[in-house]
């Protein structure tokens, strides 16, 4: 739970993208002792934290890595989706952008450190129940990274298909289909988790499907150092705080922005060089489009996180006639 909503739509957007795990996907967990453990709400016995050699300091999310370690010695926890205290959220889309990095680059050096625990079949630290949900958690991210690649991919064909349309052909419709196919069953297989575990409206729904969508590329990104490297990289903090909240926005989102407009200009240029003629040509815009989705999310997010919060209207209290009080004399000896 939080403190610090000051009323903004970004705020209430990340409350309920936040929402979603601790309502659903922890109650699962908790099912089969497979939480994911989170330093700031966890209370750990002091003999198991000796036990286990405290802290990784190696990991950058070093609480979920203590937690998998506490299970892999066969220690159990136990999760309760009751609020006992409140946080904080991310001031901007930036900072809310740099934690999903971390938890996602995190996640992949904890899957590398306990491959041997997660993957192998003949090692049984892990129940079966255990090892399912470290692994089908964090596919997801692994998706997002998959959609990543696939973008780069993507654009590179499309330049292609616009500069050389008589040696590049389009992809047979068997690969573009699913990719629409599974963008949309993610968002559908979002909305229907939410409206089943998760008490809010269906504009919040939506809300939080859009935060969770505008963080893709973020993760993606995150996933593939993850995999490939031993520490974070630094994140430089975008400027231009005092540039108007439009501009502010932009900026904290401009990666995204100029992927988001390759993917649209190469829709374009794909759409006119060919016409919009064949059942091909509007199929593979179809797929750009879908690709452009996260991006479009990113920057509209980025941008509603720099507009200030709407100002609360302060409602003057009733005027009070003063109290008169009697004349009070000095007591003798003062």
């Amino acid at each position: 739970d939080y403190r610090d909503n000051d009323g903004s739509f970004f705020k209430r957007l990340m409350f309920w993208e936040y929402a979603g795990f601790f309502h659903a996907g922890m109650v699962t967990r908790n099912e089969r002792n497979a939480i994911i453990q989170h330093g700031t709400m966890t209370l750990v016995r002091k003999a198991a934290l000796v036990n286990e050699n405290g802290w990784a300091e190696w990991c950058i999310t070093e609480d979920s890595q203590l937690g998998l370690r506490l299970f892999r010695a066969g220690y159990e926890a136990v999760y309760s989706k009751k609020s006992f205290g409140k946080g904080v959220m991310p001031d901007d889309f930036n900072a809310f952008r740099k934690q999903r990095y971390r938890w996602a680059y995190g996640a992949m050096r904890i899957t590398r450190a306990n491959a041997n625990a997660l993957f192998n079949p003949f090692n049984h630290e892990l129940t079966l129940g255990q090892k399912w949900h470290f692994i089908t958690g964090w596919l997801p991210w692994m998706g997002d990274a998959l959609g990543l690649m696939f973008l780069g991919m993507g654009l590179a064909w499309s330049l292609g298909l616009i500069m050389d349309p008589v040696r590049f052909e389009f992809p047979i419709a068997l690969f573009m289909l699913p990719s629409i196919g599974l963008f949309f069953f993610k968002i559908v297989q979002i909305l229907a988790l939410y409206a089943n575990r998760v008490p809010c409206g269906l504009a919040d729904r939506l809300g939080a499907a859009v935060a969770g969508l505008a963080l893709s590329h973020s993760i993606g990104k995150a996933v593939w150092k993850g995999l490939f490297t031993n520490s974070l990289p630094f994140l430089r903090t975008p400027k231009m705080k005092n540039a108007p909240a439009l501009v502010q926005g932009l900026v904290m989102a401009r990666e995204e922005l100029l992927l988001l407009g390759l993917t649209w200009a190469a829709l374009l240029g794909v759409g006119f060089t060919h016409h919009w003629a064949t059942l091909e040509t509007r199929l593979w815009c179809a797929v750009l489009f879908t690709q452009s989705l996260p991006y479009l999310a990113s920057v509209s997010v980025s941008i509603l996180a720099a507009m200030p919060a709407p100002v609360t209207k302060q409602v003057a209290a009733p005027a009070k006639e003063p109290v008169r009080m009697g004349v009070f004399h000095p007591a003798a000896g003062d």
